[in-house]
């Protein structure tokens, strides 16, 4: 009777029947996120609607959630009608009531893909990869197709990695059917069920927008404007197209301004009122803007990997930029001069809500980082050449609309090397340096004679007043500074003016006869009416370190690179606070003009009103995830790693931790967020409470004993400077970490000392998985199992095989290894696809593994040589299935069954709704990280263990079976 049953069971898995195969994949659970992508708005009830990944997520206007609807697909696009949303997405046209958006409902779908979504009355319209589809919305829950546009011409069919527009407008349908095809089209959509060409321009544009009877087109460069008053012959009407920097992507019109968002950086205020004239005006400090929309002055920017952010815009000045490196600004009550590297370029202020540029005046003569001063109608701008001489090129502004050059004055100052700062009376220059403080006659302004040294120490800040000097003085045996006054009567013979200066001085500002003088600790305030006698007449104690004052009537504005503090000084015996505010970007310097603050800083100049010192208004932000790319799996928590290092910016951030507990229903729980975007981890892994995250640069460990606290242990490993490499992977064991160091050996480390390197020599190999106390290192066509329990790290047993393998995993007394078919390569398609040797190899011996069965997966997506290291392929193996996703592939996880290792075959292929980044097994459950789609984990019905003390019915059951 043994044998009949040995038989049978022996039968069944040696002929196996392939159709019963087909595992049972359920989706149970979602966290879903991705980036922000197309957004719009409900004004009159205060709500934004955007789409994150494969998710409608509902928000109030300050960027709180209120709800989310989980699509198919990634969304693409958004568009409101009453209270129904209409969204398109990779898969379908979706109608969502939201008439309560806190339980948003699915109305109707219908399945197309869609780039584009427009909606006019009971009529809906949504460019495909084909052409625009009309369909009839009038009863709701119904989208029922009633008419189609095909623009096989225009579109190029079938190419799914396109993009395009389209919007209705008083019975018009426009449309840029491809961004590659430079046309802007218009239909006649009077008679939905007839539609009829009016017009195609050959114009390049991105994105546009309806506004009257203008078209508002963005392409690479800028903004051009169509008069479409005759949608037949559509009619340029800006001479040229309106500069806007760095890659305009979106447009948003609201009101008398267009707002562009931009590829490479920031979002562009244009004022349209006049709109063949549109002017710069203002500039929201985003990155990457991949939908805008406008309302109740805010505007709403998503960016890519940035999330969603929300700026107040009441004045559209505010925030803007040049996009140019500022040097130094200079202001006064209606005209501020910017100094941007060689240029200086002479805004107008004088008119609210708007900043116009009057002039530009190249100055070649600029270096390093020059400074700009002011005395009177002339300005002068103060650098210093490479040899070490400082040069004052000067320029009447008494006309800011033609600045006319005064002269260049060039001079040799011994021993120094540093132009710190410079100060101008009417024939008179100081210039301070690392050498001492200069007085120099400057009568022509072709020629600097040199008077007196008025000290020995650097000055760092200078201001003449009257007959005086009053210097911020240091050396370099004491940096801290103090306050000098020099009498200057006679600039050829200077006089030191006794003064009892406090110390820590860090800068003066004077206003009349008061100067004000900053401290580290205290705001000092002289009364200098009698520059030989100085008296005090008052000081206030300050709570922080600031390193820059300014003064506006009884406002105090106190600042570091990054933050100001704003005071009120209008009680003489209080210093009392207003308000904190934290610029978008470091600055360098700056000026305060009449109710606008002027910043300059390496990316560009920026201006806020001050109408209201204590009304700041810092942007909301509503943040979402860039790309999960890599996820580990602890104590019913997910690691997430946030995207990858992007070397444009944006990008990564770090890590989140997900509670699956409910596995139907996963909720981030914490956040840990790394500071430099240079040093965010790549790759994660878990091991005895603790996080060790991986980039290209470096290796952090955070401790998860509490996951909802991560803190980072102070290492900080630089495999370049301790290896001479960067890492490509690493895995854990124990106290020790397994760094595959440019992907051709590996280092092992002390993972309680990262400077301890454990081995004297690394081991040869691409990349190593740990399991147990077994290493199993891929070396080329070689798996090599070493035993990592000891000290030594010997190698116990070694394969060989056919071809480079690829990627491995191991599972109890089996490991499954990938390696490229030689040959196989289709390059007739694209992208080309290969195929893959998979083997299944019994390792229940370490000293003697060998191949117990093979398959070929076909079609996969070539991975990328240049980057080998970096492959798409990601293998998870568990007791019946083997689990292998392609990162390139859309419905890319094919599961191979492996119930007896002799005879592994393909059985299904699990579609998922991004592409999977990254896939982990465990415990019957498969969790794949969809990149910019979030997290999906499914459960696999036939993965469960059996109870019964054997695995169901596997083939090492009937080994086991043979053997005894």
């Amino acid at each position: 009777m043994k044998i009949r049953l040995l038989l049978l069971f022996t039968l069944l898995y040696v002929f196996p029947v392939f159709a019963a195969d087909i595992p049972e994949m359920t989706l149970v659970g979602r966290w879903p996120h991705g980036p922000a992508g197309p957004v719009i708005g409900d004004a009159d009830r205060n709500l934004v609607f955007v789409g994150t990944g494969s998710v409608l997520t509902i928000l109030d206007n300050k960027l709180t959630k209120v709800s989310q609807f989980v699509t198919s697909s990634k969304i693409t696009s958004l568009v409101s009608d009453s209270n129904r949303i209409y969204l398109g997405n990779k898969e379908k046209v979706m109608s969502i009531d939201v008439n309560d958006p806190e339980h948003p409902a699915l109305l109707g779908e219908y399945l197309l893909p869609s780039i584009s979504v427009a909606v006019d009355g009971n009529n809906l319209y949504s460019l495909g990869y084909e052409g625009v589809t009309v369909f009839d919305i009038s009863t709701p829950g119904a989208i029922n197709r009633t008419g189609f546009i095909e623009e096989n011409s225009i579109l190029a069919p079938n190419n799914k990695y396109r993009s395009g527009k389209i919007a209705v407008e008083n019975n018009f349908l426009y449309m840029l059917p491809n961004i590659n095809t430079n046309k802007f089209v218009i239909y006649d959509v009077s008679n939905p069920s007839e539609l009829i060409l009016e017009s195609s321009t050959e114009i390049a544009a991105n994105d546009f927008q309806i506004s009257g009877l203008n078209a508002y087109l963005v392409n690479g460069n800028g903004l051009d404007v169509l008069d479409i008053s005759n949608p037949k012959v559509p009619v340029k009407i800006t001479e040229k197209t309106s500069e806007v920097a760095n890659s305009p992507y979106k447009i948003f019109i609201s009101g008398q301004f267009a707002y562009i968002g931009c590829t490479w950086g920031n979002t562009w205020i244009l004022d349209i009122s006049t709109p063949s004239l549109p002017v710069k005006t203002g500039l929201l400090p985003t990155y990457t803007t991949i939908g805008i929309y406008v309302a109740k002055n805010r505007a709403y920017a998503s960016t890519w990997g940035e999330g969603l952010w929300a700026y107040d815009v009441t004045d559209p000045t505010n925030g803007f930029y040049t996009l140019k490196q500022v040097s130094d600004v200079q202001v006064t009550e209606t005209v501020a001069h910017v100094l941007c590297n060689d240029e200086l370029e002479i805004l107008d202020y004088s008119e609210a809500g708007t900043l116009k540029t009057l002039s530009r005046f190249p100055v070649k003569e600029s270096y390093g980082s020059p400074k700009l001063r002011r005395f009177g109608n002339h300005l002068f701008v103060v650098s210093q050449q490479y040899g070490g001489d400082k040069t004052i090129v000067s320029i009447d502004v008494s006309n800011p609309s033609l600045p006319l050059d005064q002269g260049l004055a060039t001079h040799k100052i011994e021993n120094s090397f540093y132009l710190l700062d410079a100060a101008f009376s009417e024939n008179l220059a100081i210039l301070g340096t690392d050498a001492g403080t200069f007085a120099f006659d400057f009568t022509d302004k072709n020629q600097l004679k040199e008077l007196s040294k008025l000290s020995d120490g650097a000055a760092s800040e200078i201001l003449i007043h009257e007959n005086h000097v009053y210097l911020r003085e240091y050396f370099n045996s004491q940096p801290s500074g103090t306050l000098k006054i020099v009498n200057i009567s006679n600039p050829s013979q200077p006089i030191n003016v006794s003064f009892n200066s406090p110390n820590n001085v860090q800068d003066l500002e004077l206003v009349g006869n008061q100067l004000h003088v900053l401290t580290s600790d205290t705001l000092y305030i002289y009364d200098i009416s009698n520059p030989e006698n100085i008296t005090e007449s008052g000081s206030y104690p300050i709570s922080g370190i600031f390193n820059d004052l300014q003064i506006r009537e009884t406002t105090v504005y106190l600042s570091t690179s990054t933050e100001m503090h704003i005071y009120d000084l209008s009680d003489p015996s209080n210093l009392n606070f207003v308000a904190s505010w934290r610029s978008l970007a470091p600055r360098n310097k700056f000026k305060m003009g009449n109710q606008k603050a002027f910043f300059a800083g390496s990316k560009g100049l920026q201006v806020f009103s001050t109408s209201a010192p204590g009304n700041y208004s810092s942007p909301l932000f509503f943040e979402t995830p860039d790309t999960i790319s890599h996820i580990d799996l602890s104590n019913n928590y997910i690691y997430a790693v946030d995207g990858i290092i992007r070397m444009e910016g944006s990008g990564p951030k770090g890590f989140h931790i997900i509670d699956i507990t409910d596995k139907e229903k996963p909720e981030e729980k914490s956040y840990y967020k790394y500071e430099s975007k240079y040093n965010n981890p790549e790759i994660i892994k878990i091991q005895n409470e603790h996080a060790f995250g991986l980039s290209g640069s470096h290796l952090k460990i955070i401790s998860i004993s509490d996951p909802l606290k991560p803190v980072e242990i102070d290492q900080d490993f630089d495999p370049q400077k301790s290896l001479g490499t960067f890492m490509t992977g690493f895995e854990v064991y124990k106290d020790e970490c397994f760094i595959s160091r440019g992907g051709s050996e590996i280092e092992v480390i002390d993972g309680s000392d990262l400077s301890k390197p454990v081995l004297s020599d690394p081991i040869p190999g691409n990349s190593m998985i740990v399991s147990g106390t077994l290493g199993y290192v891929i070396h080329g066509s070689i798996l090599n199992i070493l035993d990592i329990s000891t000290p030594e790290k010997p190698t116990i047993g070694s394969i060989e095989l056919n071809n480079e393998i690829l990627q491995a995993h191991v599972n109890n007394r089996y490991a499954c290894v990938v390696s490229e078919i030689e040959g196989s390569e289709k390059t007739d398609v694209s992208p080309p696809v290969i195929s893959l040797d998979l083997k299944i190899l019994d390792v229940s011996d370490p000293a003697h593994p060998v191949v117990a069965g093979t398959c070929v997966i076909s079609e996969i997506k070539k991975y990328s040589n240049q980057f080998r290291y970096l492959k798409n392929i990601r293998l998870q193996m568990g007791e019946k299935y083997v689990y292998l996703s392609d990162k390139h592939e859309a419905n890319g996880i094919r599961i191979i069954d492996i119930k007896n290792p002799q005879t592994p075959h393909e059985a299904s292929r699990l579609k998922t709704i991004g592409q999977p980044e990254d896939i982990i097994f465990s415990e019957g459950y498969l969790y794949v990280a969809e990149g910019t789609d979030g997290i999906s984990i499914f459960k696999n019905q036939d993965a469960t263990p059996a109870t019964d003390g054997s695995d169901g019915g596997s083939g090492c059951f009937i080994n086991s079976l043979i053997h005894d």
